[in-house]
This record gives structure tokens, sequence and C-alpha cells, in this order.
């Protein structure tokens, strides 16, 4: 047998027989690298685990500003662990829907979602990739889509004109009260104000003048359809989803109300603060 396969069994051997002995070699090579796959950032040993709760520490590191927190340094409800805000989006909508659980989309129409629509919320357009996201979520989980449009008559006293709030908006057969091209319809569409009326929530319609409330068809055909959570998202976040969360709590629904997927008109300055403080306050859930 040559000098080097001698070598090679006479090292074997020691290592089956004396293992221990190479435990502090093994160790003065771990401790380096360690400490320098550390300092790369490859190692977050000193950032707390983002579902701990612990406190959020930073920490400096070569080519790092001091002070900045570690990738993993900190956790939020709404987007996750911090660097993964897409896949955490992604990981909430699949949870929020099942069998029994209806998404409602209201009032993504041009008039409220086009700039240069005639009662444009600001930011309306950038809500129409969310709520498709959410619309795809919920159709793969078997949820049921509906959607809520403004459907006014010409002269309402709904509108400024005729002693109302509101500019003209979404007058039945107008290229406004269309819902708006990009968003993705895939289910029935709840239509209110068609007579003249506030129709601020899905579920009812209230006469401006004797102030007389009207149910729509949405409450029924949810019950039918063994409906009891609701997922709102659309515009605007300060007026008609409000209302249409608020209503849903009030008929006894859990409601979710997704952040991202809505906009305020605020009409008043902090219309949106106000909005969120009533609907949590209602037992609504912001996602």
């Amino acid at each position: 047998m040559s000098p080097s396969w001698l070598m090679l069994l006479h090292a074997n051997t020691y290592l089956w027989e004396y293992p221990l002995d190479l435990l502090p070699l093994v160790l003065l090579a771990i401790v380096p690298a360690r400490r320098i796959l550390r300092d790369a950032g490859a190692l977050a040993d000193e950032a707390p685990h983002p579902f701990r709760g612990e406190t959020p520490r930073a920490r400096h590191r070569p080519g790092r500003p001091a002070g900045r927190p570690m990738r993993w340094a900190s956790f939020s409800p709404v987007n996750g662990p911090t660097g993964f805000p897409r896949l955490w989006a992604q990981t909430r909508r699949v949870s929020r829907y099942g069998a029994g659980t209806a998404l409602i989309v209201v009032d993504v129409q041009n008039d409220f979602t086009d700039p240069d629509g005639s009662l444009y919320v600001p930011g309306g357009e950038a809500i129409v990739p969310v709520v498709n996201a959410e619309i795809d979520t919920a159709t793969a989980a078997g949820a049921r889509v509906v959607y809520t449009q403004d459907w006014h008559p010409p002269s309402t006293p709904h509108f400024a004109k005729d002693g109302g709030r509101w500019p003209v908006h979404c007058v039945a057969g107008t290229a406004g009260a269309q819902l708006y091209p990009r968003l993705r319809v895939v289910g029935p569409i709840v239509r209110k104000g068609i007579s003249g009326e506030d129709g601020y929530s899905g579920f009812f319609q209230r006469d401006p003048v004797s102030g007389e409330t009207v149910a729509t068809c949405l409450d029924a055909d949810l019950r039918a359809a063994g409906v009891a959570r609701l997922v709102v998202v659309g515009l605007a976040q300060d007026v008609c989803v409000k209302d249409t969360a608020l209503d849903g709590r009030r008929l006894g629904y859990d409601v979710t109300v997704v952040r991202a997927a809505t906009r305020p008109v605020e009409r008043c300055p902090g219309d949106g603060a106000r909005a969120f403080a009533e609907l949590t306050a209602a037992g609504a859930t912001l996602e």
C-alpha cells in the first residue's frame, strides 16, 4: 500500500476514535467564518425575529448606514417582514377568502376613477390593479364577487345643482357612470341612486328629502348565497365604501376593508382618517 493511502487510513482511524480532539480546530474555523458572514449581512443573529415581538435593534455594519435596521429587524401587520410587502400582501389576500365570503367592489366607475371624471377621487386609478388582484384571489377561492354602481338620473336632490352636496356624476347611461375599463368584472352589479336617492351604501338607498330608506337587493342575494363575511374595496373610502361596510356590520356580517384597495375623496381634510376610525369602532377589520 502506498504511503498516501496509509496516511489517509491513519487519519480516518484517528477521526473515528478521537473526534473530540479536533473540536477546538473546528471551532476555530467556524467562529471567524461566522463573524465574516455576520459582518457581510448574511447572518442576522443579532436581529430580532419578526414574529417574536422583540423590540428591533439596529446594528451598524460595513457599507450600511448606522442605525438602519437589518432586513428582518421589523415586522408590520400590514406589510409583513421588512422587505417582503408583496409576498405578505399575497398571503393576506389568500387568507381573506372562502366559500362564505363575498368581495364587494364599490363604485369603481369612470367619474370616480379617471382623472378626467366629474368627481375624481385622487389616486383612484391606482387602486385598480390592487382591486383586480383581490378579484382574482376571491374567484380562485370560490368567493362571490359583487359590484356596486351609482346610476343617477340627470336631476336629483343628490346633486349640488338641485340643492344637494355633490357635483353631477355617474348619470345613468353616460360614460362617467360606466365601470372603469381596466376593472375586471366577473360578477353581478347592484345599481343604486336610480330614482334620485343618495346611493351611498350598497345595501340601502336614502331619499335625500324625506330621509326614507329603501333596501337594495344586495343583502338578500348575499344571504341566499350563504355569505357571512364581506371584504369591501373601491371608491370612495370615506363615503360609499364606509357606508357599505358600516351597513354590512349593522346587518351582522363580518367586514374587512382593504386599505390598499380604496382611496378617500376627502371633501373635508381628515375625512379618510375619520372614516377608518368609524369603521374600527363599528367592529370592521382594516387590513
